[in-house]
């Protein structure tokens, strides 16, 4: 297993901008360069690597499949047999179309260069690849998350536990964010969160929504929460990010859904109240020694600079478990 924290601003990182091929240059460095990760399958503009719980990531930065040169088409998939064949993939084109499955790589289709991190854990059992950049370059973030891996699940047997985070959106605001939220537990319509399959193999493509489910529309907004920092310590509250299972691949439940079928590795939301977080910058890391010694995070917010649209902690050092108990 590896841990990789990786940055626009490291030495002989590719900028990431609103022209074609920008974002797949980018990916390419962060999961092939730098992590090691097997590209299976290339093309113009576009890739398909092979990520470490044996499932594929397909990106492809080009406004002719987009429609926009603002947006990157981020979609995973058991397998690929070609650069444009992808094998059971999540989510289904029918349910989110390329158009709509992207990353807001910037807000404008130009030159205009705008900042990035991007998290990797290469381990079979708790594999992740978290991304975020400000499409606007004005501490206001955007990105995706994809986690999966044998120890993820939150069921004794499960061989599915992968999920991915999309935008489902053609808009270009960056309120729709990586931050999205599953309030409404099993009512609602999900549309940003699709697992693999089901943990018995027999839905393909699930929804799924993501929590702990803390009354609010987006992660890190807890509804009569107490303010950041916290009164009562000046600490700040963070809690695992874990994914709920419709078991079935629309608003509808299945016969078996899973109010906490697997956490994602290394994601964390914060448990405080809106407009918390103007006074931290994207990026910033802190250090967490009661959660670990060697722990270490980076913050990211949503929304507006008050992170009104969410806000998410990555844990980019230090050993990351499943909770027990």
């Amino acid at each position: 297993m590896a841990l990789y924290w990786v940055q626009s601003t490291d030495p002989g990182a590719p900028s990431l901008t609103g022209q074609n091929g920008s974002g797949n240059l980018v990916f390419d460095y962060i999961l092939n360069t730098i992590a090691g990760l097997t590209i299976q399958y290339t093309g113009t503009n576009r890739s398909v690597v092979q990520m470490p719980d044996g499932s594929v990531l397909r990106y492809y930065h080009d406004s002719a499949a987009s429609g926009n040169a603002r947006f990157m088409i981020v979609r995973a998939a058991e397998s690929a047999s070609a650069i444009d064949t992808l094998v059971d993939e999540f989510p289904l084109t029918s349910k989110v179309a390329d158009s709509l499955c992207n990353v807001l790589v910037s807000a404008s289709a130009d030159a205009t260069v705008r900042p990035w991190w991007a998290l990797v854990d290469t381990s079979t059992t708790t594999s992740c690849f978290h991304f975020f950049n400000e499409p606007q370059t004005n501490d206001i973030a955007g990105g995706m998350f994809w986690g999966g891996g044998t120890q993820v699940s939150a069921l004794p047997v499960d061989t599915y536990a992968t999920v991915l985070y999309t935008r489902a959106s053609s808009s270009p605001a960056t309120a729709t964010g990586a931050a999205t939220n599953g309030v409404a537990l099993f009512s609602g319509t999900p549309v940003n969160h699709w697992l693999r399959r089901s943990r018995d193999g027999l839905v393909k493509s699930c929804t799924a929504r993501a929590g702990p489910y803390t009354g609010a529309t987006v992660l890190g907004i807890t509804t009569n929460g107490p303010a950041y920092p916290d009164p009562d310590d000046g600490k700040l509250r963070l809690c695992k990010v874990n994914i709920l299972d419709y078991y079935s691949q629309s608003s509808t439940t299945g016969v078996s859904p899973e109010l906490v079928r697997m956490w994602v590795p290394r994601l964390f939301q914060p448990m405080h109240k809106v407009s918390s977080w103007a006074s931290i910058d994207n990026g910033d890391t802190f250090a967490a020694s009661s959660y670990d010694p060697s722990a270490q995070f980076a913050f990211f917010k949503f929304g507006n600079v008050s992170g009104d649209g969410g806000a998410l902690a990555v844990q980019i050092a230090g050993a990351w478990a499943v909770p027990s108990g």
